[in-house]
This record gives structure tokens, C-alpha cells and sequence, in this order.
């Protein structure tokens, strides 16, 4: 903002409506390139950072697709097992086996949560 208002009541309400900075005149042409310049060079900078975040969020959310798919691999064969476990566990089974089958059915749905 560049103005004649110099009072510091003026300069803060500028700046709270938005202006990136606030100069009073008279005003030296070259402290308004350099401001100018200090303005664009953190526009760029904010540019970067916001690409950079997109490029994060996007290898995250390929990261979570991938994560997804193993999640989905080693499921399907811990349900199956656990399956497995409880048609064995209604059959007559020595003590012995009805435990070891109990914790492969037990587990298997623990690792399938």
C-alpha cells in the first residue's frame, strides 16, 4: 500500500485489510522496487512450499494405497485360516488339538482386525 496516510493507526488498519506492506510518501523509488521485490520473492517461496506439500500428499496417499493392498493380501489368507481352525475345532479333537486350533482361529482374527 503505498499512501499518504503516515499515522500508525492508519498503517495497521492497511495492513489488517490486506496490504502485504505499507509505504507513506514521499517514497524512495528504490525502497519500492525493493519491497516489491521482497513482496514476489515470498509469493514464490509460498508457491514452492504449497507444490512441495502436493507432491507430499500425493506420495502419501500412494504410500496408503500401497499399504492398503498388503493389508487386503495378508488378510484373506488369516480369514481362510481362521476358517479353517473353527470347521477343525467342531470336529472331536484331542484336548491338545482343540487348544492349538482355539489359538489359531484367535489368532487369526486378532491379526485380521
Amino acid at each position: 500500500m503505498l499512501t499518504a496516510r503516515a499515522i500508525e493507526e492508519d498503517r495497521v488498519y492497511g495492513l489488517k485489510l490486506g496490504a502485504d506492506d505499507y509505504l507513506t510518501k514521499p517514497f524512495s523509488v528504490s525502497e519500492l522496487t525493493l519491497r516489491a521485490e521482497k513482496i514476489i520473492q515470498r509469493r514464490k517461496m509460498i508457491s514452492g512450499l504449497h507444490e512441495e506439500i502436493s507432491c507430499q500428499r500425493f506420495g502419501i496417499e500412494k504410500k496408503e494405497e500401497s499399504l492398503r493392498k498388503v493389508v487386503h493380501d495378508l488378510k484373506n489368507p488369516l480369514i481362510s485360516m481362521g476358517a479353517s481352525a473353527k470347521l477343525l475345532l467342531r470336529k472331536e479333537q484331542t484336548e491338545e488339538k482343540s487348544k492349538f486350533l482355539g489359538s489359531i482361529y484367535q489368532t487369526s482374527l486378532q491379526l485380521a482386525q
